[in-house]
């Protein structure tokens, strides 16, 4: 059993596998649960969210007056129960500057304000199943994939100056 894990390729494929069922635990539990991590920089709030099978990270900041957006919402983790609805567009109720969407993905940039402060938002979501299913392809190809057998190196030997 020693020998199986020698090789790059069964070490690398069982770090490989757990960061997949790592995420793969993280996919299911956003079914049933809301996460969100939120953390701030100088004048902008960073939320990176999960949730319906979805992973989030969104920047909002302010435009005008350099105003702290979310200033209610308190710095740290928290998770709670989620209602039964659709995958909320980060997005939606913002004057949209540019977007891209597709696949599951959505990235873009927007504006909002409210009397007289405009804050500013980038959001991109990617679907949990984007990462999990290549990871796990991946190791499962470096762990199942069969060693290559080294070749014994020929020994050189030196050769001798004729007349020595």
């Amino acid at each position: 059993m020693g020998e199986f894990f020698k090789s790059w390729r069964r070490k690398t494929g069982c770090v490989t596998l757990v960061v997949a069922l790592a995420l793969m635990r993280a996919w299911l539990k956003s079914n049933q649960l809301y996460d969100q991590v939120v953390f701030r920089h100088m004048h902008s709030a960073h939320l990176q969210t999960s949730t319906r099978g979805y992973f989030n990270w969104r920047r909002t900041y302010g435009i005008s007056d350099r105003e702290q957006p979310h200033k209610d919402l308190p710095s740290g983790w928290r998770s709670f129960v989620q209602k039964k609805m659709e995958m909320p567009d980060m997005l939606h109720g913002k004057t949209i500057v540019w977007r891209r969407k597709g696949l599951g993905f959505d990235l873009g940039s927007g504006e909002y304000g409210f009397s007289n402060k405009m804050f500013g938002v980038a959001s991109w979501t990617m679907p949990y199943w984007s990462v999990v299913v290549p990871l796990t392809l991946l190791s499962m190809i470096l762990l199942l994939s069969k060693p290559r057998v080294a070749k014994p190196k020929k020994a050189v030997e030196p050769t001798t100056a004729e007349g020595a």
